[in-house]
């Protein structure tokens, strides 16, 4: 090979690096990766589903750096704006392509576990539109309508969803949607998936550990002024159905508004509820085989990251 071919492969590869963090919350994702963004020249995109909704900071954990660095695909729309993880696809990848033209570090950081998996790979049900009738129609069922329709129009994927999934009125909804759609629109036989070399850092660590971090970080929230923040925002997602409704806490918090809640036990739900999530995300990310899990309970874990990051860009 010539050495101007050789130059051109090899500016080639450098600029198709994607680095992702990932994991469950309270792991200190964010704080990773903006060390990494410094040692590597790399830009942060932003993988959470309620961060691209502008407000409620304090309620989602939106970490808001204060040292000036960039967060991307965060603070997009109002909370009351739909947002699917279609739009967050295109968005993400743009970003993605602008950062590796300017010849620095994309790093995809967040825990949403489906809207990395949408950048990095093909999913049928990402492209499948909104369909506002059928909504207004499906909405008004009872959970066990749902649960019945779903399983009428699509039993493999009634099957594959877990017990928290199949409560899920909106889940429901959108997978019925998804199943209304491919009755009229053949699933393409050829997916692809995105052609990143990506290399993924997991972030863990004992459930004990995520737990005690989970409920300083709530303490932290109320101390910070989440009640206050909530209670401006009056009835602006009173709306069930908006995904900005669903945020972790949000009712909870909405209950010590209201009087019928003290924050004593507000802190005990919220800790739970988020600490059920992070099982979640970790049974998520797990099926994910690319992962690189490093635990934040061992004394050089930082260190390691880092060392694996530079072999695989450098």
């Amino acid at each position: 090979m010539h050495v101007h071919n050789f130059v051109i492969v090899s500016q080639y590869y450098h600029m198709n690096k994607l680095l992702i963090i990932c994991g469950p919350t309270a792991t200190g994702k964010t704080k990773i990766a903006i060390d990494l963004a410094k040692k590597f020249n790399g830009e942060l995109i932003g993988a959470d589903s309620r961060h691209v909704y502008k407000g409620l900071n304090i309620l989602t954990g939106k970490d808001l750096p204060v040292d000036g660095t960039k967060i991307w695909a965060t603070d997009l729309v109002e909370m009351r704006v739909p947002y699917s993880v279609s739009q967050y696809q295109q968005l993400a990848r743009g970003i993605i392509d602008r950062i590796q033209i300017r010849g620095n570090l994309p790093i995809l950081v967040g825990g949403t576990g489906l809207y990395i998996r949408a950048v990095t790979q093909h999913i049928d049900t990402v492209l499948v539109p909104p369909n506002i009738s059928l909504r207004d129609t499906v909405y008004k069922q009872t959970l066990p309508e749902l649960q019945k329709t779903l399983q009428f129009l699509d039993p493999p994927k009634w099957g594959s969803m877990n017990s928290s999934d199949r409560a899920n009125p909106r889940r429901l909804a959108r997978a019925i949607e998804v199943a209304k759609w491919y009755q009229s629109h053949p699933k393409n036989d050829n997916p692809r998936d995105a052609s990143y070399d990506s290399c993924w850092i997991g972030l863990t660590g004992p459930l004990e550990v995520l737990k005690k971090n989970i409920e300083q970080r709530v303490r932290a929230r109320f101390a910070h002024g989440v009640v206050d923040e909530v209670r401006s925002l009056g009835n602006t997602i009173d709306d069930a159905t908006l995904p900005a409704a669903t945020s972790l806490g949000l009712a909870i918090v909405q209950g010590v508004v209201a009087g019928q809640l003290q924050e004593a036990e507000a802190v005990i739900q919220w800790t739970s509820q988020e600490f059920a999530y992070a099982k979640r995300q970790l049974t998520w990310f797990r099926k994910e085989q690319r992962v690189h899990w490093f635990d934040i309970t061992q004394k050089n874990y930082q260190t390691d990251i880092e060392a694996l990051v530079r072999e695989w860009y450098t």
